[in-house]
């Protein structure tokens, strides 16, 4: 269940990709995602600790190595006393029975990781599913952003035609107060789509731990789903998610 969730080397895009598809982002959260990073370790930590858990059964072996130099001088000596000396201990032990500390304390270390490695695979479900839902914000920010473009250029014409009426006399002056107002909300709602479309890739750059200062590539658009599966009856999903979620699963371990 847990094999796919393992640390991998940092990568990114071939260098001048022309699109992030949605793979390469949920590739990229796997493998630069702090939050998953975090999961993964602490499934590394929590298996060391079974480890630990696990040498007390083992014998302990203890080397020792001590080297003695005394000198001593003083009134009535007739020079200064001096003794060397240096000496090697092995000790070894082997606890064969307790009152079933070991056992109790390694059984709660198996669980523990355990309920790591559930917690770690319910993080990353969690952030494969803010990518899907920030990758498509991001698109359609981009769609409605291309669309308030065209509305900005559509004033803009607009606005000329009506200039170019009323300097004919075709049209009274007072028309281009309207067609210039039209144009300034159309670049108002330009704007607000812009500052939509970079909020929306912010945050999915933040999540797939995409550098920064590095501008984020085109996304690659999405075919429209033509149809959709049915849904099976709402008690039985609850009842896959309560026994099927890896947080629930994490808490009862």
């Amino acid at each position: 269940m847990f094999a796919c969730l393992a640390l991998t080397p940092l990568a990114g895009l071939a260098h001048g990709q022309d699109a992030l598809t949605l793979d390469d982002a949920l590739r990229l959260a796997r493998e630069r995602n702090g939050t998953v990073r975090a999961a993964l370790l602490n499934v590394r930590s929590a298996n060391e600790r079974v480890v630990q858990a696990r040498s007390a059964f083992l014998p302990t072996v203890t080397p020792l190595w001590r080297y003695d130099d005394t000198r001593q001088t003083g009134p009535g000596l007739p020079g200064a006393f001096t003794m060397q000396g240096a000496s090697t201990e092995l000790s070894a032990s082997w606890r064969v029975l307790d009152a079933g500390q070991r056992g109790w304390s390694l059984d709660a270390s198996r669980a523990s990781a355990e309920a790591e490695e559930l917690v770690a695979l319910q993080t990353v479900r969690r952030i494969l599913f803010d990518v899907h839902l920030q990758y498509y914000d991001a698109l359609r920010a981009a769609e409605l952003l291309r669309v308030a473009a065209a509305q900005v250029e559509r004033a803009k014409q607009i606005l000329a035609q009506t200039e170019a009426q009323v300097e004919a006399g075709d049209a009274p002056e007072k028309h281009i107060q309207q067609a210039r107002a039209d144009y300034l909300n159309a670049k108002v709602q330009e704007l607000s789509a812009r500052n939509r479309t970079a909020t929306s890739q912010a945050t999915l750059k933040a999540t797939i731990g995409w550098k920064v200062d590095e501008p984020l590539p085109d996304l690659e658009p999405r075919e429209q789903p033509q149809s959709f599966a049915e849904l099976q009856p709402l008690q039985a999903t609850v009842q896959q998610g309560l026994q099927n979620r890896p947080d629930l699963e994490a808490q009862r371990a």
